[in-house]
């Protein structure tokens, strides 16, 4: 009888220990899955920003959380780098009780004479310690990245 409890209590501490061993890569998925998708709800509010861009005096201006994004019509290349942005609900300027973790940059050509259509490559990194690399296009030194490239329409208010 002392045997089979033995026996018993060994199995049950063999299988205890394999599942507990399998916690710390589902933790790490599920952290992955996180910024993933924070990342790619930044990727799709940034792309409506630039999308819902009006106009006021020549001068078109993203919506949203990123107003202060803007560029005019014929205009130069526009670069923005946005840091810090929290992973917390829709990704935002983080605040100090809420660290960001995530790296955005927007570079958006404008609509010219020549093309009515703008374009945008957007790209988003993790942490927030990613550089980005201007001749390569692309972060360097990140956990993970997203990039997306738009056409758009500016509208006329």
């Amino acid at each position: 009888m002392l045997v089979e409890v033995v026996i018993a209590l060994g199995i049950i501490a063999f299988a205890l220990i394999s599942v507990y061993s399998l916690l710390p890569a589902g933790l790490g998925s599920m952290r992955e899955a996180e910024e993933n998708a924070a990342a790619t709800a930044l990727l799709e509010e940034l792309a409506s920003a630039i999308g819902n861009a009006r106009a006021v005096e020549g001068v078109y201006t993203a919506t949203g959380v990123y107003s202060g994004m803007s560029w005019s019509y014929n205009g130069a290349l526009v670069e923005h780098e946005f840091e810090n942005l929290s992973l917390a609900g829709t990704p935002v300027p983080a605040t100090a009780t809420s660290p960001g973790r995530l790296k955005a940059r927007v570079e958006l050509t404008p609509p010219s004479p020549a093309s009515p259509a703008g374009n945008a490559l957007i790209a988003v990194a993790w942490p927030v310690t990613a550089e980005w690399d201007p001749d390569a296009k692309r972060w360097t030194g990140q956990q993970g990245a997203l990039y997306s490239r738009i056409i758009f329409i500016p509208r006329e208010s």
